[in-house]
C-alpha cells in the first residue's frame, strides 16, 4: 500500500474500479511516462552524480490474460489528453506523446541516431577561402524518448545477436545519457539524452531469452520487473 503515494497512487486507484489491468501495472507505467515526460528538469543527487527521472521497468505477466497492454493505454490517454475533457484539462503533454514514446529497439546505433546531437563538419567556400563549420545534421529536436515494447522478447533477441551493442548503450542511457560509438567511419554521440524504457514479456520468454551475461552485467539490474496479473474481470467493460 505504501507504493501508491502522492498523484501517482491517486491515479491508479482513479482508474482501477474501470479496468481489469493491474493497478501495480498502471501506477508503474504512469511512474515511467511522467519521469520521461518531465524530463531532465528534476533530478536526485547522489554524490558527484544526479539521477534523472528517467526509468526502465518491465511488466511480467501472461499474455492477454495480464492486461499489460491495457494498462497502457490507460496511461498514454492521460498523458496525450486525448480521452476526454477531463484529461486535456489535466496538464497533459501531447507533443511528449506524439513525438517521444516510440518502438523498436533494435540497435544501439538506432537508439543514439534517436537522441543524436547536432553535428558540423568542415567546408571550405567555393572562392578557396577559410574553413568554416557548417551544421549537417540539426539533430534530435526533444532529447526525451520512452521506448515501449510491447513484445520486449524481439528486443532480447535482437541484443542476442553477435555484434549487437545495444545492451552496452541502454546501460549508458540510464547511467547519465552520454551516449557514443567510436567508430572510425561514422561516430555517433548524443549528449543530455533522457531514455526511458517500458517493456512488457512473459514470464516464459523472460527466462529463456534474458541471457546470462546481462543477468550479471548489470543490464538487467537497471530495470524494475514487475508482475501484472488481471485484477478482476469486467466483461461489460467499466
Amino acid at each position: 500500500e505504501a507504493a501508491y503515494h502522492g498523484l501517482a497512487g491517486d491515479v491508479a486507484r482513479a482508474i482501477d474500479p474501470q479496468t481489469e489491468a493491474d493497478p501495480v501495472a498502471v501506477l508503474a507505467q504512469f511512474l515511467v511516462a511522467f519521469g520521461s515526460a518531465v524530463g531532465r528538469t528534476g533530478y536526485y543527487p547522489v554524490g558527484s552524480r544526479r539521477h534523472y527521472p528517467n526509468l526502465f521497468a518491465v511488466l511480467v505477466g501472461p499474455s492477454s490474460k495480464g492486461r499489460k497492454g491495457t494498462a497502457w493505454d490507460w496511461v498514454e490517454a492521460l498523458f496525450r489528453g486525448d480521452r476526454d475533457g477531463a484529461f486535456r484539462r489535466a496538464g497533459a503533454d501531447p507533443q511528449w506523446a506524439a513525438t517521444c514514446v516510440c518502438a523498436g529497439l533494435s540497435s544501439g546505433e538506432g537508439l543514439i541516431k534517436a537522441v543524436r546531437d547536432p553535428r558540423f563538419a568542415k567546408e571550405r567556400d567555393r572562392k578557396g577561402g577559410e574553413e568554416k563549420q557548417v551544421c549537417v545534421d540539426e539533430g534530435a529536436e526533444d532529447k526525451r524518448l520512452l521506448a515501449v515494447e510491447e513484445e520486449l522478447g524481439g528486443v532480447l533477441r535482437a541484443m542476442g545477436r553477435e555484434g549487437n551493442i545495444l545492451s552496452a548503450i541502454l546501460g549508458q542511457a540510464w547511467d547519465g545519457g552520454r551516449l557514443r560509438t567510436l567508430t572510425s567511419t561514422n561516430p555517433l554521440r548524443a549528449t543530455d539524452a533522457h531514455v526511458s524504457v517500458l517493456g512488457h514479456v512473459t514470464r516464459q520468454e523472460l527466462c529463456r531469452l534474458l541471457g546470462q551475461s546481462d543477468q550479471a552485467n548489470g543490464f538487467a539490474n537497471r530495470f524494475l520487473w514487475l508482475a501484472a496479473r488481471r485484477s478482476k474481470l469486467l466483461p461489460d467493460g467499466g
